[in-house]
């Protein structure tokens, strides 16, 4: 039985390891972008001017073509297609006579499939499509190697945070409980960190630095409730309490 408890225990973390992986990959991408705008924009007023890329849209466009991702995706098949023989160069920028070309394939094209649909939104699109190859080439240059650590380490761990607040809130009791814990947001969790303490895998668990008194003893009873269940054990590492010197042990009293 205990052998059996234990090949369990071991197939549940490799399943979890696997799914937190996928995750902070499907979050990678959005981050990476966002990181290097800034970065993008200064290296764009340094190229030759037929090169810049145009200026950051307004606030109100930019929601837009977020959410329409039927669009989107049909973007991101269409230049994908093994028939299409044009495709965005990430290396230069949107104004390039290549990357313009590919722009107005994409919109005669898509035109056609979405009739009724506002042109910008479309062309909108695919200038997205565009940066996110952009961004993804120059993540991948040897000197973002730092860069492309830090943004995976903080995808992971704010993937973390949010199963973390995604798991309290289904043990949640009472009505007083429910009103205190709508406070409650994914940065407000602890973060959780990989290590190995006696030879176990566990999470070392640093908590925000700012905390409501009242929300935070709320997250350790929710935390001490996620534990006393023992396929919540089974599927998650042990938390280890953090301080300035490492670690002191196990703690299920947590944020």
């Amino acid at each position: 039985m205990k052998q059996l408890i234990s090949g369990q225990n071991a197939l549940s973390r490799q399943l979890e390891g696997l799914m937190e992986k996928q995750a902070a990959n499907t979050v990678l991408l959005e981050d990476a972008i966002q990181c290097l705008c800034a970065l993008e924009r200064k290296l764009d007023e340094q190229r030759p001017q037929e090169e810049q890329r145009p200026r950051e849209e307004p606030l109100h466009k930019r929601i837009k073509r977020a959410h329409n991702m039927g669009i989107a995706e049909a973007v991101r098949r269409l230049h994908n297609s093994e028939n299409n023989p044009h495709k965005y160069d990430p290396q230069t920028g949107i104004s390039s006579p290549r990357n313009q070309a590919v722009m107005t394939y994409l919109l005669e094209e898509l035109k056609t499939t979405f009739a009724d649909a506002d042109p910008e939104c479309i062309q909108a699109c695919c200038k997205t499509y565009f940066e996110t190859l952009r961004s993804k080439y120059n993540l991948s240059q040897p000197e973002k190697s730092q860069l492309r650590d830090a943004i995976k380490t903080g995808a992971k761990n704010r993937q973390r945070k949010r199963r973390l607040l995604d798991s309290r809130s289904k043990v949640v009791q009472t009505d007083a409980e429910r009103e205190l814990w709508q406070t409650a947001t994914v940065e407000l969790m602890s973060g959780e960190e990989d290590a190995i303490v006696d030879g176990r895998p566990v999470w070392i668990v640093r908590s925000p630095s700012h905390m409501n008194p009242q929300l935070s003893e709320l997250c350790e009873e929710l935390q001490r409730r996620l534990e006393a269940d023992m396929r919540y054990t089974i599927l998650h590492h042990q938390r280890v309490k953090a301080d300035g010197n490492g670690h002191d042990g196990p703690s299920f009293l947590q944020l």
